[in-house]
């Protein structure tokens, strides 16, 4: 499948880690449709400049959206453990078909709520960079979102703690 890599300025990205796998499905293309029908001018114009390149792509078309502050935060390989983590979604297939009740909305934004994806997304990015390096990149973002966002750093951390814990058993698995 190829995937793109869209840089998104819109802040609300920022509230769900930076980055997000996306897929064109046919419910997103009929959703963005109606939102574009209701928009007034000024409200389109707007989509139009944040989401040009999604607009424009194709049905069951995947995309990985990220926000460039996330480059900006992560060194080269941090922010690569992050993209990967976001293709291992499309790759598993974790958004093809998501169950009503894992869906939850952050910031204006639909966003799948499983841990079990996402200790197999972590997976497949710690399969090519490592688990110190995702991990590295998982900590830095924690931190900028607890900073921003008010929560408490270790709170943060123990939410972490189990996708940590899965990197020491991949790594023990692998061997």
């Amino acid at each position: 499948m190829n995937i793109r890599y869209i840089e998104i300025k819109d802040e609300k990205l920022l509230a769900v880690g930076g980055a997000m796998a996306f897929i064109n499905s046919k419910i997103n293309i009929d959703l963005r449709e109606a939102a574009m029908k209701r928009a007034n001018e000024s409200e389109l114009s707007k989509m139009k400049e944040l989401y040009g390149e999604i607009l424009q792509m194709e049905e069951d078309e995947a995309a990985i959206l990220f926000h460039p502050k996330l480059r900006d935060m992560l060194e080269e390989p941090e922010f690569k453990a992050v993209m990967l983590h976001e293709e291992g979604h499309i790759v598993l297939g974790h958004l093809l078909s998501p169950e009503t009740e894992e869906m939850v909305e952050c910031e204006g934004i639909n966003i799948i709520n499983n841990e079990d994806y996402e200790l197999q997304a972590d997976s497949y990015a710690v399969s090519v960079v490592g688990p110190t390096t995702m991990k590295r990149a998982l900590i830095k973002i924690s931190k900028k979102m607890a900073k921003e966002n008010g929560f408490s750093v270790k709170h943060l951390y123990s939410n972490l703690k189990p996708r940590f814990m899965a990197f020491t058993d991949y790594k023990s698995s692998a061997k």
